[in-house]
């Protein structure tokens, strides 16, 4: 009886540990990209259904991690109420923090190369 008791506990831990592996592993391949040249796509800020990336943060003050995989440059741009705030070049291989406020949206600008990034979400530090 033990022992049965013994493997059940192990399977379930097997199984557990194999879900979270599965999780993990399918959260970051969300939030890598590749998009062809002259393409701009919405990655956060208009809500479920319209943005291209989870934002665990959306609505929120946060900062997105910005990270160029290509070989050629691409923009970020910071939109509120279809209002440029700001644009921001992110370089061969860079990698850029932006600060976001909870009301603004963040777009993806190609230009003459497709374009490979990944896009992650942080929490704003309160003071």
């Amino acid at each position: 009886m033990k022992f049965e008791k013994l493997t059940l506990f192990i399977k379930s831990v097997f199984i557990a540990g194999l879900m979270l592996a599965t999780t993990t592993t399918s959260a970051q391949k969300e939030n890598k990209f590749k998009l062809d040249p002259s393409t701009n796509m919405l990655m956060t800020g208009k809500g479920p259904g319209q943005d291209g990336s989870i934002n665990p943060f959306a609505g929120q003050d946060c900062v997105a991690v910005v990270e160029n995989l290509a070989k050629a440059p691409f923009s970020v741009r910071i939109q509120k109420n279809g209002v440029v705030l700001r644009t921001i070049e992110i370089g061969t291989k860079e990698t850029k923090r932006i600060e976001l406020k909870g009301s603004e949206e963040l777009y993806i600008d190609t230009q003459k190369k497709t374009t490979r990034f990944t896009i992650n979400y942080q929490q704003t530090s309160k003071s």
